[in-house]
Order: C-alpha cells, then structure tokens, then sequence
C-alpha cells in the first residue's frame, strides 16, 4: 500500500475531541448486519446484538437482526453474526442491499486545490491568541476543531494529487502542485499541534486542561512536538528527496564544469559515479533528517522513532532483529539450494483481464465479498494500469476517501509480473472495499491480505497456463517467496544499521549492504549497490521490515491451505475481516480463530523450523 510521511496522529484529533464543545453524531449506514451503525460489520455488532436480546430497550436496533433467517431475534443471530465476521462465506448475511463502496469511474475523480490560504489564516488568529489573549477558551476550541476538520478535509485530496503524480513524474505542472500540497498540508498539520502545545504553555490551560491528569498533559505535550517550524522544513525536505528520485534522471548534476541532465550523460562510468553519489547523498540526508525529527519528539533512538511514531508498529527494533536472527538462521542456509530450482517461467500478457473468468471463479470461492470487490473494480475501472517510462514504479494501492474508494496503481512490465502484482495489490483493494476508511493502518496487517492472497492464488496458474506450465509457476513462485524473506531481512537489517552508523559516502553503504548479504551466505544474489534501486529506503524508510513479518503468517497460511484449502480460505477470510484500524499485527496473528491454528508470528522462533521443512518438502530440497 501506498505510505505517506505524514502521519495520521490519532491522538492529536483525540485531543480535539477532547476538547471539542459537543460530540459529534454517528453517520447514518443501511448496511446489513451494521447492527451497533457504525458503518462496519464486525465483532462489535454480534456484542451489541446479543446485548440487544437481553435489554432491548437499552440497546435499539433499527437494520435487519433475525440474520439467521429463523423468523426471531434471539442470542443465535449474535453468534450468527460472530460466524460470519471470521468466515463470511460459510455465513452469508440475509438478502437486501449489498454494500458498496461509491459509485464513481476512476476517471470521473478529480482534484480540487484546498483553501489552504484561508484555512492557514483561521489558525494563525488562535496561536496570535496565545500572546495577546484576544479569543476566548471556547473561541479557541472552535479554531481547533474547525483546523482539525479542514486537516481532514485536506486529507481527502491527499491520495487524488498523488495518483496523478503517479501517473508522470515528469509532469512539471502536477509535480509543482504535489510538493504545494504536501508543503501547505505539513504547515496546516504542524501548525495545529503547534497551538495544541502552546496551549499547554499558556494562560488558556487552566481552563481548557482543568481536571486533565499530569499523564494526560504530558500524552497531548509529547503528541504536539512535531508541531515546529523545523520540524515542518524538515518534512517538506524529505519528500522533495523522495521527489527527486521518482525522477532521479531529470535531476541536474554538474560534469566538468556543465550543467546536464543525469539522463543526458553518455559515458557509462561517469554515469554511474554521478548517479551513486546522488543516490548515496539522498539517503544519507534521509537518514540525517530521521535523526532529527526522532530528536524533536524526544526519542533516544532513531530507530525507535521510525517504528512507533512513523509508522505505529507493536512491535519493537529488537522483536524485528530476532526475526532477522531467525530466517539468517534457518531460511538464508536453504536459499541457494533453492535458487538453483528457479527456472524463472515467464510469459508475456497484454492485460490481466484476459483472465477475467479465472479471476472471478477463484474470487467467487473464496468469498461472496471478494467477488463482489472484483466485480466492483471492473464496473468503475479502479485499476490503472501503466508502461509509461514517466510514470513512477512498482505499484500501490489506495484509499481515495473523498470519494470512498480503492485505486490500483501499477506499473506495467508486460509480462506474468503483472498478473502477480495484481493479485498482490487485489488483496488490499479488497480489504479496503470491505472496510473502507476503517481499513488497518498497520503495514504488517495490511502485507498479509496482499502477499497470502498471492500464494493462495497460486493453483490458479495451473487452470491459466495449463498444468506443466501452472507447476513450474508454483515452484518458482516458492522459491521467489523464500527469496523475498531474506531479501526483505537483509534490507531491514542494511536499514538498521545505515541508521545506527556513521555511513558517510556511496562507498560506505556498498560495503555495509555486502557485509550484510554475505552474512546471509546470498552475495551472488544480492549485488553491494543493489540499495540504489530500492525505493522504500528513498520514499518509505523502514517499510520493508513489514513484508518479512507478514510473509511469515502467510506463508504459513499457504502451507495450512495445501493440507486444507478451506482451511487456508477461512484463515483468509479471518485476516482480511479482522484486519481493521483496531486491530494489531500482534493481536491478530494471536487471536484464535475457530477451529484453526494461530497465524505463525514471525517472532517465534519455532515457527522458522518448521517453515525450513515446508519449504524442503514443497521444493524436495533434501533430496
């Protein structure tokens, strides 16, 4: 999925809400089994339910109850309802409206500049209060709430702006508006934490914070440091770094006194000294902008900072070493034996529709839902797909929640890659059709629903190519997977330790990442300078720690769905629906789920052994 550095600080709108004069009303929703209207189906609504069937009158329910179509209203539909969040398909709710998503064509959706202007004004007149006093506490609450609300608005054309970034990088006109928006956006944001802690340190905080805890003022003070005009420039910087190497070939550099193109360069070992040495300039100012904002927020350590406030993970810098310990302990020794299995079948493909009546059939077992999402795309053309050499790589998929939508984003190789990513990115349209604005912000959460939907497709290949053709595929795809677990921990533990060192130049970082590769036995798999042609290290710093710990509990899933594929479906099931905004990567690999085993933590141990032995049965790596 798409990651933007900006983040989403729950407990800054907490604050407001805190502070906000009067609640705000629930939305409306005629969804089916949104019993407690919140507009998800989820545990939440089989509580509410059976609370329902004890004391009616306290707890009203205005949709469709009798969901097991007994003809009453009684503790059975609740745990009906139960049933049908973990395995939907097994359950279905009753006959009515289905739940959509909007209704808009992909290319009806637009982007509206914000009122930044205006929006910026409103909030300079409540941090002018905080010397001159001149608005009341209640006046100044409503220059809170009414920043929060414009911030939200805002947010809105976040992911509009940067789809058509996306689309061509080297379009000066909506290049120059991206990097306005994110300017403007990260002046608003800052702005508004900067009036929350000045109110903390100003005469307003009797009134405002009185009965507050010292725990409490000291949670909203902690939440509010980003708020500095430092702290802002910094951020601005660091998505113009981002910027320029999306389209790292248009950027000027000086050869023997002229200026040109880095593009334009003919001499192949000038080129790649030029092109190094930016690339190694570029992280290394990442880096040092990380250390710097993880200051601002008084973190001890940077990698601290990029694990809990950046990306909000439960799990710790050392939980991720230990995985890393694990798989160079029990999946890195396998690899090599493997690779020299992989005969890397390839076949070309002018779209991944063509395959359309194998993608339904495969969407429709595995949930009405999913099916559901598949056809929904299709109607509204929400996949975009792209072999412009303009256009930014790899692929995303987002929320467009001004217009209450996923978007695919891919960039085309015309080839089997394509229908791979696709399936990848399907797992997180799918999850954010069913959940909407509720879908999980944990990176770890939301790389199971794509990379477990990858591997569960994988007999697909076999009704698509024919068998021989479909058998090869499911190999080298295994093979890929065990590739994609060591490539996934030398890059976090490169990131790691690029972050912890004293790197100071493109050759620096050459010998780390080789020193890394070869502690992993895999040097002849992973090249010194590979690091240049990451882009995660460049635009999302430490996000690829996050397909190493949810490949785990995929992988684990696909070895359960080849024993029984209901199994491995139901276990599907249960992560994508149980995969929403409450739910932590911890938590939802350790929840039991009826009748099934746990999802594997990728921070057992154990559970890397008897990967090694799937792997070696699957692949007959011992023979």
């Amino acid at each position: 999925m798409k990651n933007s550095f900006t983040k989403i600080v729950c407990m800054l709108l907490a604050a407001v809400m805190l502070l906000s004069v009067s609640p705000r009303a629930a939305a409306d929703t005629a969804l089916i089994g949104d019993i407690n209207g919140d507009g998800a189906i989820d545990s939440d609504d089989a509580i509410y339910l059976l609370r329902h069937t004890l004391y009616e009158s306290e707890y009203p329910v205005e949709s469709i109850a009798d969901l097991d179509s007994s003809g009453a209203v009684d503790s059975d539909d609740a745990i009906y309802l139960l049933r049908y969040t973990l395995f939907s398909a097994k359950f279905p709710l009753p006959s009515g409206r289905k739940y959509k998503r909007s209704s808009i064509k992909l290319s009806k959706m637009v982007y509206e500049r914000p009122d930044f202007d205006s929006a910026l004004e409103v909030l300079q007149s409540g941090l002018d209060s905080l010397q001159t006093y001149e608005l009341t506490a209640r006046k100044l609450v409503e220059v809170l709430n009414d920043t929060a609300d414009k911030l939200k608005a805002f947010e809105k054309e976040r992911n509009t702006i940067a789809f058509l970034y996306s689309r061509d990088v080297s379009d000066a006109e909506v290049r120059e508006e991206y990097a306005y928006f994110n300017t403007m956006y990260e002046r608003l944001s800052s702005g508004y934490l900067k009036l929350i802690g000045g109110i903390l340190n100003s005469g307003y905080r009797i009134e405002l914070f009185y009965g507050y805890s010292d725990k409490e003022r000291e949670k909203i003070r902690k939440a509010a440091l980003p708020g500095t005009d430092e702290y802002a420039s910094l951020v601005n910087r660091y998505n113009e770094l981002g910027m320029i190497y999306d389209d790292i070939l248009s950027y000027s550099v000086v050869v023997d006194g002229e200026e040109i193109a880095l593009g334009d360069i003919e001499d192949p070992e000038t080129f790649d000294s030029e092109y190094n040495g930016l690339c190694a300039d570029i992280y290394l100012e990442i880096i040092s902008i990380m250390r710097s904002l993880a200051q601002i927020e008084e973190y001890d350590n940077v990698l601290e900072f990029m694990y809990t406030s950046m990306y909000g993970r439960d799990y710790t810098p050392d939980d991720a070493r230990s995985m890393i310990e694990y798989v160079k302990r029990h999946i890195a020794p396998m690899l090599m034996d493997a690779w020299a299995k992989y005969e890397g079948y390839n076949v070309e493909i002018e779209s991944v529709f063509d395959y359309d009546e194998q993608l339904s059939a495969y969407f429709g077992w595995m949930s009405d839902q999913m099916l559901e999402a598949y056809d929904y795309l299709k109607e509204f053309g929400l996949y975009y797909g792209t072999d412009s050499p303009n256009a930014a790589g790899g692929a995303y998929t987002c929320y467009m929640n001004k217009y209450d939508a996923p978007v695919i984003y891919s960039s085309l190789t015309g080839d089997l890659q394509d229908l791979v990513t696709f399936i990848h990115e399907f797992g997180h349209f799918f999850s954010i059709y069913f959940h909407g604005a509720r879908v999980s912000q944990s990176l770890d959460v939301c790389e199971i629903h794509s990379q477990a939907n990858e591997l569960l497709f994988l007999p697909v290949y076999s009704e698509i190519f024919g068998e021989t053709a479909g058998e090869i595929i499911q190999k080298d795809r295994l093979i890929l997977s065990m590739y994609y677990l060591v490539q996934a921990c030398i890059f976090s533990e490169f990131e790691m330790r690029a972050f912890d060192s004293d790197c100071s130049s493109y050759e620096d970082l050459c010998e780390l990442f080789g020193e890394i590769a070869g502690e992993f036995g895999a040097e002849e798999l992973f090249r010194p300078d590979m690091w240049t042609e990451v882009g995660h290290f460049f635009k999302s710093p430490h996000y690829y720690v996050s397909y190493a710990t949810s490949l785990v509990p995929s992988l684990d899933m696909y070895f359960k769905y080849v024993e029984d594929r209901d199994a491995g479906g139901d276990l599907y099931d249960y992560a994508v629906l149980e995969g929403t905004n409450t739910e932590p990567f911890h938590l939802l690999i350790n929840a039991h789920n009826i009748g099934y085993e746990l999802l594997a933590s990728p921070f057992n141990e154990e559970n890397y052994i008897e990967l090694a032995q799937c792997f070696a049965e699957a692949l007959s790596l011992n023979e």
